[in-house]
């Protein structure tokens, strides 16, 4: 309930803010480097696995120029495995970060909250291990998380490069067996902006 209600929030301040400013609008493609933190994705000595993501950009200028908020629905691609790729967790969400930007010449900071809405999973287990069959079909539907990042602008082709990290801060799973596993995720990401008229 606090996470749909921190939605209404964020979105209801955004609203207002594109009643007052001209958002721009952008398409964001690029790739997921992303692994599980918490203590029980240390003791499964899991490693981080490649993924993408991709979606629109929506970002509104407060202070022109200089202060902005973004916001993303991007479809992004989560999880981990083990080395020899005997256990692997793939999750697929719909990411939404409400962000504030700061902008200094062609250089961008962001950084904000995110809520996330779990849409596929899959969760292969060939490592002999029982007891990680009460992980599966365990996976929250949401998560709440923060994202920070930064990168530059590149004004003669409408084009920005970046970087953004997000790290969940609930639990991934329901509380079984007090399991602990959290998202963690590294985007290196493009996006092409549509011209305004």
């Amino acid at each position: 309930m606090k996470k749909f209600l921190l939605l209404s929030v964020l979105f209801t301040i955004l609203a207002f803010s594109c009643y007052a400013q001209k958002p721009s609008i952008a398409f964001r493609l690029g790739g997921n480097y992303s692994n599980f933190s918490g203590s029980d994705a240390e003791e499964l000595d899991l490693k981080g696995i490649w993924g993408g993501h991709g979606g629109v950009i929506i970002t509104v200028p407060v202070v022109k120029n200089y202060v902005g908020i973004k916001t993303d629905i991007i479809y992004s691609m989560k999880g981990a495995a083990t080395e020899d790729d005997s256990l692997r967790i793939t999750l697929g969400y719909i990411d939404m970060p409400i962000l504030g930007q700061l902008t200094a010449g062609p250089f961008y900071m962001e950084a904000g909250p995110q809520l996330s809405f779990k849409v596929s999973d899959n969760f292969k287990n060939e490592s002999g291990r029982t007891d990680l069959e009460s992980i599966n079909n365990s996976f929250k539907r949401t998560s709440l998380s923060y994202a920070a990042g930064a990168g530059i602008r590149i004004p003669a082709i409408g084009m920005s490069i970046g970087m953004r990290y997000n790290g969940d801060l609930s639990n991934l799973v329901d509380n079984i067996d007090d399991r602990e596993f959290r998202n963690s995720l590294l985007m290196l990401t493009t996006s092409f902006g549509i011209p305004s008229k």
